[in-house]
């Protein structure tokens, strides 16, 4: 009778904990239990198939990892599916996850813990944005790892970005198992073809550029990849707040915004740009509401020199508004923003008919805003970021 996949992991759950001392389950994992697995997957693509029980000393978790080998061939680097059971052998999960080896040699186990967590929520974001996943699989995952914090438990739990979960006791029929392989290795694929874009670039480097970014950048880059666009919840969603109460910030606060950081551009000037897009669309249907009887003019697509983004008919002569739209996407209405000395300029000029429309936190599902008549700029600390640089000549 051939083995299933139910065969192999009922295998390691009944044998692993008994067996630690002669070890036949350990080399089971590596060589037949191994090859049924990959007996399962599908021939048109060259997915490598690894179990470990540890080298040397023995693992407290067992695994089977199924390395798609555009991205790697190996658990110490980039991103693959992975069978993962707990110590107590309770359980096991079916998680994408991430290697945690480099976040632990390049950062230490605290900050290396936090950043592979970030960047597996990044990671989810991504692929839920898409549609990719569903909130099943988006639980997180418990080892009951043993030992000092730092063990590979831990970094298995940091790394996950989302998966299943198997109890011992009542362990799915081979039909379910073989589905949610299928689920789980189409997931796989297409955080690959994510990653990659539709340019022929390096899956590996292209994951480690995320991580970089994820990790190293002073932005927000929780929604900044490629073409992703949540959709714009409808104007009624948004959240009026009141012109935020000014604080000076702390000296701690003024270092972090000082901290210079590796920033990839040309994926921050893609990001701002969706973002500015985005909320000059909510801009519009915004006022609409607010002024039903106006005229609502979008000037900036034709004219960005103006120093605001949409004018406001008024019911009189000398009635008309100017709007100028700021937008992020960081949750914090004290989030600074740029602003131009020609966006100054006409703040001053038209006074309380210029207006500011800050809309943050806009890729959530209730965006939220405040206005600021150009009086009120007068409130705001400006630091000037950019200078105009000329070679002198006689």
């Amino acid at each position: 009778m051939n083995m299933e996949l139910r065969d192999v992991f009922s295998g390691v759950l009944n044998r692993y904990l008994v067996e630690s001392q002669t070890r036949q389950i350990d080399k089971d994992i590596r060589t037949e239990f191994s090859d049924v697995i990959r007996s399962y997957l599908p021939s048109e693509r060259e997915y490598l198939v690894k179990g470990s029980a540890g080298s040397g000393s023995r693992a407290q978790v067992p695994w089977f990892c199924i390395f798609d080998q555009r991205v790697t061939s190996k658990a110490s680097e980039g991103y693959y599916l992975v069978y993962l059971f707990k110590t107590d052998m309770t359980g096991f999960y079916l998680s994408l996850n991430q290697a945690w080896t480099p976040f632990r040699s390049h950062e230490g186990i605290k900050l290396g813990r936090k950043n592979c967590r970030k960047v597996s929520e990044w990671l989810w974001d991504i692929l839920q944005s898409k549609r990719y996943v569903t909130s099943d699989l988006h639980e997180p995952i418990d080892l009951a790892g043993l030992g000092r914090s730092g063990d590979l438990a831990s970094g298995y739990e940091a790394g996950h970005i989302c998966g299943l979960y198997y109890s011992s006791e009542s362990l799915p029929d081979e039909t379910r198992l073989k589905t949610d392989l299928d689920r789980m290795l189409t997931v796989y694929s297409r955080l690959v073809n994510l990653l990659i874009g539709s340019s022929d670039k390096d899956p590996l480097k292209s994951y480690q550029a995320v991580v970089s970014e994820v990790c190293n950048s002073a932005e927000n880059l929780s929604k900044m990849f490629q073409d992703i666009k949540t959709p714009l919840p409808p104007v009624s969603k948004f959240r009026k707040i009141e012109f935020p109460r000014i604080n000076q910030p702390s000296s701690s606060a003024k270092s972090k915004r000082n901290n210079s950081t590796k920033v990839n551009y040309a994926l921050r000037q893609e990001h701002n740009t969706r973002v500015g897009s985005k909320g000059e669309t909510a801009a519009i249907e915004l006022l609409k509401q607010l002024y039903p009887k106006r005229k609502i003019e979008q000037v900036s697509s034709k004219d960005d020199s103006l120093g605001y983004d949409i004018q406001v008919s008024g019911q009189t002569q000398g009635e008309e508004l100017y709007v100028e739209v700021k937008t992020t996407s960081s949750k914090s209405q004290y989030t600074p923003f740029f602003i131009s000395a020609r966006e100054l300029e006409q703040a001053k000029t038209y006074g309380r008919r210029f207006l500011l429309l800050r809309l943050y936190d806009i890729d959530s599902n209730h965006p939220s805003y405040y206005m600021m008549t150009g009086d009120q700029l007068e409130q705001l600390s400006i630091t000037p970021v950019t200078y105009i640089a000329e070679v002198p000549y006689s």
